[in-house]
Order: structure tokens, then C-alpha cells, then sequence
């Protein structure tokens, strides 16, 4: 019977630190895409309007915005996207 080796996973496939585009999609509500700003701010203050990008689906009922940021270890990723998961309307965050 052959032997079978177990590999450990590697801790994360990204190198740090990194810029990463996160993208959060949800219901297209008046502000959703500040609640999504506000939400990562609390993990990086210096967030601005200018790090987003908001583009409506073709009829208009989810928006997607996409922040562009520099993350420097897995739990500083970790903590954006735990931020995302209060954010009202929010479908799915990538």
C-alpha cells in the first residue's frame, strides 16, 4: 500500500504586503456604497472616495464597487472583510 504524504496548505497564497481590489456587491439603496466606505474605514482611516469604483448592473437593481487597497498581513484582510459583513444590503463580497 503506498504511502501518502500530507502536505501543509502554505499560510497564504498572497505576499505582503499587497494591493488587492475588493469588491463588494449588493442592492442598489441610496448609500450603499458609503456604507461600504465607512465599513473598511474602520480598518484603514485613510479610505477615500477616490479608492472606489461603483458600476450599476445592467437594469439597474445591485451596484458593484470596487475599492482598490494595500493590505499588509492575512489579518488585516480578514478584518476588511469581516467589516464588509455588517454592511446593509450586501450580497456577496470578493
Amino acid at each position: 500500500m503506498p504511502r501518502h504524504r500530507h502536505k501543509k496548505a502554505p499560510a497564504s497564497l498572497l505576499t505582503f504586503p499587497a494591493t488587492l481590489a475588493l469588491r463588494a456587491m449588493g442592492h442598489n439603496q441610496p448609500g450603499f456604497a458609503d456604507r461600504v466606505l465607512a465599513a473598511l474605514q474602520t480598518c484603514q482611516p485613510a479610505l477615500t472616495e477616490a479608492a472606489l469604483n461603483v458600476r450599476p448592473s445592467r437594469e439597474d437593481k445591485y451596484l458593484a464597487v470596487t475599492i482598490t487597497l494595500t493590505v499588509h498581513n492575512q489579518a488585516e484582510l480578514d478584518a476588511l472583510y469581516n467589516s464588509l459583513r455588517g454592511v446593509e444590503g450586501l450580497i456577496l463580497a470578493v
